[in-house]
């Protein structure tokens, strides 16, 4: 029996209310897709749940453990690179020299890059981590998958329709973009996958509430998808229907159900 595909996901990780990686690799694990994840930090929750507890990596035990993963063989089913959360731009350019060199090595290795650095409106990362996402991390990217402001930072540009991001999507000409959030008048949001000349609009009702993660969610469902060797425009109905369901089990509560949300 040939080895599950793998997926290396770099970003955030938490003790309880999963976001980051704690949301991503319970999506890939569900997909059949082994999570091989290397924390920029380690939190015993969200700040939006209240004040967390933890410890921020530093750059070079980062780059030791992604070395380590690589001479041990543990990447060798690695079919894509997703990268999310970082805390510092240190973090940020040991990530990009390994995924140059890495895929240097590996033609066929997918990056999709989750930039995460803000939402309605603001950052919520320091401005030299995210102008380090933004120089270092997107050039490097096949894929990336941020939200409506995030796409719209990125550019220096502001995304408020559809027609926006189709716009905002030019500037990354040869990769695919999945953007987030785009607003579809006053009661519905829609994700939208550009790639090339296709294209994949899925649109829903705004919800009053929704737990944190759901971001973090959707990427690594996509990353998911790709270690497949799916298109991520075919694969986007299948990915917002899993987000939902996710987001229908968690009603009531402030933390993703993921448990119940991602049984099949």
């Amino acid at each position: 029996m040939a080895p599950a595909p793998a997926v290396l996901v770099i970003s955030s990780q938490v003790a309880a209310g999963p976001v980051g990686a704690s949301a991503a690799a319970p999506a890939l694990l569900s997909l059949g897709v082994v999570p091989i994840v290397v924390p920029t930090i380690i939190l015993s929750n969200h700040p939006g749940h209240g004040r967390p507890a933890g410890i921020s990596i530093e750059a070079p035990i980062i780059g030791a453990m992604l070395h380590r993963l690589s001479e041990l063989g543990f990447l060798d089913e690695c079919r894509c690179i997703l990268s999310g959360f970082f805390a510092g731009p240190e973090q940020v350019e040991t990530a990009a020299e390994f995924i140059a060199a890495h895929r240097a090595g590996n033609p066929g290795l997918y990056y999709l890059c989750d930039p995460i650095v803000g939402d309605d409106g603001e950052l919520y990362v320091n401005h030299d981590v995210a102008e380090a996402i933004r120089d270092r991390l997107v050039p490097l990217a096949q894929g990336l998958a941020p939200n409506a402001f995030e796409a719209g930072w990125l550019c220096g540009r502001t995304v408020r329709t559809i027609d926006d991001a189709r716009n905002t999507a030019r500037n990354w000409p040869g990769k695919d973009i999945i953007v987030t959030s785009v607003p579809e008048g006053d009661s519905r949001l829609a994700t939208a996958v550009f790639s090339g000349d296709e294209e994949c609009i899925v649109d829903r009702e705004r919800l009053a509430h929704v737990p944190h993660g759901t971001g973090d969610l959707l990427s690594g469902l996509a990353s998911g998808h790709i270690a497949k060797g799916e298109k991520i425009a075919n694969a986007l109905p299948d990915i917002i229907a899993t987000l939902d369901r996710v987001i229908a089990a968690s009603e009531g509560s402030d933390s993703l159900d993921l448990a119940r949300g991602l049984e099949s």
